[in-house]
């Protein structure tokens, strides 16, 4: 029954990531750029490029976006994500509106939101961004207003029957959803707390949506809190013990904790999620070479990663046991090596894999399927 429901009326369909905007942020993540390139020839009297530093801002901030490129490639229309950041008040990026979902409106509006409050200023604080979040989340989307309109079983409210913010609805069309908070917290407490302001924000909107004409009540919600830190930060060790897997809290919410250093485990970790969240799969493409048809005898190369339904992993391990455990242990990523070779026209690039030699389609072809 479960997932039916998870089918209908998927989690995934309205996504928004609350962005912890305080001062805090502004400091530096620790993970070095370097600028001086290795393969560089140092005669005498060369000075090495100091390595640059991002913030924990620009690391987050890239990150993320780079999560909402991929949905908003893979799904056009039906996967819904809005960005709200958090201060000492909320800022929302984009609307549910489908002329809004994409990385140009959001980075417009970034540019006019500034940088982060002054230092001395006390009153930042994530429910700003929380609270705004689940009042969006009670916005019903065009698809949701849609099958509203569809359901002979809905009255003209939509809203819950007994208005006690259960997320029990007289509609059949439940409005489940996931809010993903980025931040920074040390203490175990500081969390705990955090859950527990949300959990009772939810069950408050929720009753003020059962009494509104225009609210959509939340039947379900899943709140993803992943805890940013710098590289040097000496509390990871504590960080990491703190993490922990989805858990139920209520029958309205559940909340999972993720621990990670600013900078590439940031973006790998919302890698990870991206393929939970959606069902996808990650194939691998590597060696590919690089101006292939100017400089044939160059050894530069490079890898690209395609993210897809993981039904398509599925299709290719079909009755291969063994293979299907081992994509499953690690993390359902699969990773293929192809070999260009001769004749090398435009018009007719042959590739063959170095597991085999029979002859394949050309690269773009096999990546599109």
């Amino acid at each position: 029954m479960s997932s039916l429901i998870n089918k209908l009326y998927p989690s995934n369909h309205k996504t928004i990531f609350v962005l912890d905007h305080s001062p805090y942020f502004g400091i530096s993540s620790d993970y070095p750029i370097e600028l001086d390139p290795t393969d560089k020839s140092r005669g005498p009297g060369f000075i090495p490029i100091a390595p640059i530093f991002k913030s924990l801002w620009t690391s987050t901030i890239e990150a993320v976006f780079e999560y909402c490129r991929i949905v908003w490639d893979l799904f056009p229309d039906r996967k819904l994500i809005r960005v709200i950041l958090s201060d000492v008040q909320a800022q929302s990026l984009n609307s549910w509106s489908q002329e809004e979902q994409n990385l140009v409106h959001c980075m417009y509006s970034l540019t006019s939101i500034g940088s982060h409050p002054p230092r001395q200023n006390a009153d930042c604080s994530m429910m700003y961004g929380l609270c705004s979040a689940l009042e969006a989340m009670c916005e019903p989307s065009a698809l949701q207003s849609e099958k509203l309109k569809q359901d002979p079983g809905t009255p003209t409210k939509h809203n819950t029957s007994s208005g006690s913010g259960t997320g029990e609805s007289t509609s059949k069309i439940l409005n489940r959803c996931r809010i993903v908070a980025v931040t920074s917290v040390v203490e175990p407490g500081g969390v705990d707390k955090l859950k527990s302001h949300f959990h009772s924000e939810l069950q408050r909107i929720n009753k003020i949506a059962a009494t509104s004409e225009h609210m959509f009540p939340i039947a379900t919600c899943h709140l993803v809190i992943i805890n940013v830190f710098p590289c040097s930060s000496k509390h990871a060790p504590t960080l990491y013990s703190m993490q922990h897997a989805e858990t139920p809290v209520s029958a309205l919410l559940s909340t999972e904790l993720h621990c990670v250093k600013a900078g590439p485990e940031l973006s790998n970790k919302l890698s990870h999620l991206i393929q939970l969240h959606y069902d996808l799969a990650s194939t691998t493409v590597t060696g590919i070479p690089m101006k292939e048809e100017q400089n044939a005898n160059s050894s530069a190369n490079y890898d690209v990663e395609i993210f897809h339904p993981s039904e398509v992993h599925a299709a290719l391990l079909k009755g291969k046991i063994n293979q299907t455990k081992f994509m499953q242990h690690y993390s359902k990523v699969i990773s293929r090596t192809w070999l260009l070779y001769a004749p090398r026209s435009r018009a007719n690039h042959t590739i063959r894999s170095r597991c085999g030699g029979a002859r394949r389609a050309p690269a773009w072809r096999r990546c599109m399927r």
